[in-house]
C-alpha cells in the first residue's frame, strides 16, 4: 500500500499550531528569566548580607563603610595618599587607595579631592571586597538586570576609551580616558543607606556647632549630596541598628524588574532590598515610611528631590527631564534606629 504525502494544507495547520505554540510558550520563557533574574539579584543581596555580619565580628562590630581618619593614611603604600587635611580627605585617600589596589587601574588623588567625590555613596562595597580579599570587577554588587554595568565591566579597556556605550558622566558631558569616569565602571547597583555611614542621622540627638549639618541631594542630580556644615561621616555599628527586620541596609538604585525600569524612589517602585537582619526582600516604596527631610525636620512629608537620569539610567515615567521623588529609606526618621517598612516611623528627638 502506498505511502500517504501531507498534503500542503496539512503542512500549514502544523506549522501555523507550531507558530502558536511558540508565541504562547515565548512570553512565558522570557517571564522566567527575568523571574530567575530577580533570584540571582535578591541572592545576591542576601550573601552581602552573610558578608556584612562576618565583617562586623570581626571589626569590633562595625558596619563596612570607609573609616580612615587623619593620621589613619600612613597605612597606605602610596605615597601621595599618606597625608590629609580632615577625615573626609583622608576617606577619600582610602577609596584611592582601594581603587588602585582592587581594579589595577590608576586613580589620580587630585583629581577625586578636586571634585569633591564622597565614596560612601556609590563606592563604598570596595571595603567589603577588600575585606573578602576579592579583585574587582565582581559580578556580585552588580544586578543580573543591570546590563549597563555588565557591559562596562565586560571590557574596561573599551569603557577607558569611551568606547562602551551609553557612556556615564555625572556632569552631562562625557570625557573618556579620564580617571575619574573610570571609576563608574566599578559602581555597584546596590546603594548603601546613609544612615550607614551618617553619624549625625545616625544620632538620636546632635548638638554644638555641628547641629546645622545636613546632607542634601543637589537638584540638578540625584547623585550628589551637598552639606551646609561639616560632614560627620564614619562608621556606624550594627548594634546601634534598633529594627534591624525593618530597616534598610542596602537598596537597588534603580527598579529594573519590572517590565518598565524606573528610579528606586520613583513613586510605586518595586526593588529588591536587604533588610539588617540580613533578609532580602522584593518590596514596593509604597509600603515604605517617607523618612526624614533633613532641611525641614519637623515635616512629616519625607524629603523631595529632583531624578534627573543620565544617558545610560531609565527615564522618568512622564519623559520630563526630570521628576519629584521621595527619598524613603535612603533618608531613614531616626537613621539607624528608625523603621523603614512594617511600622509608624520613630521619631528619636533628631533635630
Amino acid at each position: 500500500m502506498p505511502r500517504r504525502a501531507f498534503t500542503l494544507i496539512e503542512l500549514l495547520v502544523v506549522i501555523a499550531i507550531i507558530a502558536l505554540l511558540i508565541s504562547i510558550l515565548l512570553p512565558a520563557l522570557a517571564h522566567a528569566r527575568k523571574s530567575g533574574r530577580n533570584l540571582k539579584c535578591a541572592t545576591q543581596l542576601k550573601q552581602l548580607g552573610v558578608s556584612t555580619n562576618s565583617y562586623a565580628h570581626e571589626h569590633k562590630d562595625f558596619i563596612w563603610n570607609w573609616s580612615w581618619k587623619v593620621g589613619d593614611t600612613r597605612q597606605s603604600r602610596f605615597a601621595d595618599l599618606q597625608t590629609a587635611g580632615n577625615d573626609i580627605d583622608a576617606q577619600r585617600n582610602q577609596w584611592v587607595d582601594a581603587f588602585r589596589r582592587l581594579t589595577g587601574f590608576p586613580m589620580n588623588r587630585e583629581t577625586a579631592t578636586n571634585a569633591g567625590l564622597i565614596p560612601q555613596i556609590l563606592y563604598s562595597h570596595f571595603v567589603l571586597f577588600d575585606y573578602l580579599a576579592l579583585r574587582l570587577p565582581e559580578p556580585i554588587y552588580t544586578c543580573p538586570e543591570d546590563t549597563v554595568r555588565l557591559n562596562w565591566a565586560k571590557d574596561l579597556q573599551a569603557f577607558k576609551a569611551g568606547l562602551a556605550r551609553p557612556y556615564p558622566s555625572a556632569v552631562g558631558t562625557p570625557m573618556p580616558d579620564n580617571d575619574r569616569d573610570m571609576r563608574w565602571a566599578f559602581s555597584s547597583s546596590y546603594e548603601v543607606t546613609i544612615s550607614a555611614y551618617d553619624g549625625l542621622q545616625s544620632s538620636p540627638m546632635q548638638t554644638g556647632p555641628d547641629v546645622q549639618h545636613r546632607m542634601r541631594n543637589m537638584a540638578d542630580n540625584h547623585f550628589f549630596f551637598h552639606s551646609l556644615d561639616t560632614w560627620r561621616l564614619r562608621q556606624q555599628k550594627l548594634t546601634s541598628v534598633v529594627f534591624p527586620s525593618m530597616k534598610v541596609f542596602l537598596h537597588e538604585g534603580h527598579a529594573r524588574h519590572e517590565k518598565r525600569h524606573t528610579y528606586y524612589a520613583t513613586a510605586g517602585a518595586k526593588a529588591n532590598l536587604l533588610f539588617f537582619d540580613g533578609s532580602v526582600s522584593y518590596r514596593n516604596n509604597k509600603d515604605a515610611n517617607r523618612g526624614w527631610d533633613p532641611w525641614a525636620p519637623a515635616s512629616p512629608n519625607g524629603y523631595q528631590y529632583s531624578y534627573r537620569p543620565d544617558a545610560w539610567e531609565p527615564r522618568t515615567v512622564t519623559g520630563a527631564a526630570t521628576e519629584p521623588v521621595f527619598g524613603f529609606y535612603r533618608y531613614t526618621r531616626g537613621g539607624l534606629r528608625g523603621v523603614d517598612f512594617g511600622g509608624r516611623e520613630i521619631n528619636t528627638g533628631q533635630p
